[in-house]
């Protein structure tokens, strides 16, 4: 038992579950919250590489 005893009805059922107990307006709020922090991020990651590759000028 683990988690190859999960089938497309069981992930079905719990998206179900968790529409009911959240709605959906306050699922794509957290979506585009999540999203827009995942985003976030990247661009922190990435201006931290650009911040070390860039060659000192003494």
């Amino acid at each position: 038992m683990g988690l190859s005893s999960i089938g497309p009805g069981s992930i079905a059922i719990i998206l179900l579950l968790v529409v009911l107990l959240f709605g959906s307006k306050r699922i794509v709020g957290i979506a585009k919250d999540l999203a827009k922090g995942i985003n976030s991020f990247r661009q922190g990651i990435n201006e931290d590489t650009n911040n070390d590759v860039e060659p000192k000028n003494d």
